[in-house]
């Protein structure tokens, strides 16, 4: 008999802090021709640091193997 092993979902979490950032790569995801952000309106939408702090501390210890911090 062959045991089936589920692999757990999800298997990482990816958290972007800001999308400030001061420069303006061409093959960027974010700033560049074909990326999402096309206005600086992104400062009126991010969370405060007290907020992202009580959202990481929420995550229990042992749910992610991978855990992304990025931005900036």
């Amino acid at each position: 008999m062959q045991t089936i092993v589920k692999d757990p979902f999800p298997r990482w979490l990816s958290l972007t802090v800001t999308n400030s950032c001061n420069l303006r790569c061409r093959m960027c995801g974010q700033w560049g021709i074909e990326g999402y952000m096309k206005t600086d309106e992104y400062e009126e939408k991010e969370l405060p640091v007290d907020a992202w702090l009580k959202m990481v501390d929420s995550i229990p210890d042992d749910q992610f193997p991978l855990i992304l911090v990025r931005g900036g």
